[in-house]
């Protein structure tokens, strides 16, 4: 064995290691970030304008309704499980409703917001990052996980059976 074979073989066991160890973590962290109340969505209109653009992923924390204020962006539910994410505008504590405003449309949502609806408060967004969670919760991207695993999985036990034929 030369010694450009016995690098490549380490850096293919360090590149293994790496996705590994990443794909772990990552699973770790949404796991614990569901744990405690956190859900991600992606924006797929403009109304929200510049401040969450199409495409961004919004990290909303489920917040008790009574503690949101007026002038935070909330994600609540319409019409069943339409997802919407606007701007309060204004609160009913009695009748236990929202206001809402999408920040690039000119004039307030039509309906209100009840508090039942609510999913909670936007803490965070990450621009473009919704185009990738998109994709992947897509049939395309489901079948494009499921070869990757498939092929991972291929490619640990096809380097296990060779290094025991060594």
């Amino acid at each position: 064995m030369c010694l450009k074979d016995s690098l490549v073989g380490i850096m293919k066991e360090k590149i293994k290691s790496f996705a590994t160890i990443f794909l772990s973590l990552t699973g770790i962290l949404i796991l614990i970030c569901y744990a405690v109340g956190y859900r991600f969505f992606v924006v797929e209109t403009g109304s929200m304008g510049k401040k969450y653009p199409v495409g961004s992923m919004v990290i909303v924390k489920n917040t008790a309704p009574e503690k949101i204020k007026i002038g935070e962006v909330i994600t609540f539910k319409i019409q069943g499980n339409i997802l919407v994410t606007h701007r309060v505008v204004d609160k009913d504590l009695q009748q236990r409703y929202f206001v809402t405003k999408g920040d690039a449309n000119n004039k307030v949502d039509e309906k209100e917001v009840y508090f039942d609806n609510v999913i909670g408060k936007v803490e965070s967004d990450i621009p473009l990052l919704g185009y990738v969670l998109y994709f992947l919760n897509s049939m395309y991207g489901k079948i494009s996980i499921g070869i990757l695993i498939v092929v991972y999985f291929i490619y640990t036990v096809f380097s296990f059976w060779l290094s025991k034929k060594c």
